[in-house]
């Protein structure tokens, strides 16, 4: 599969200026409300992981 060429260095410095501008435009419940999910996601995944590589032995 061939690759496909990178954007101008600007794309991803516009979308991460984006976030950040969301990120502090946010309520502070929000960011961290989000970020109790993103541990918790965090979380199942290593639990889950570990689980199956457990299982395997």
């Amino acid at each position: 599969m061939p690759l496909r060429p990178r954007p101008p260095r600007l794309v991803p410095a516009v979308g991460l200026s984006g976030c950040v501008a969301l990120a502090f435009a946010l309520p502070v419940t929000a960011v961290v409300s989000g970020a109790a999910v993103l541990v918790l996601g965090v979380g199942a995944y290593g639990l889950r992981k570990s689980v199956a590589t457990g299982s395997a032995r």
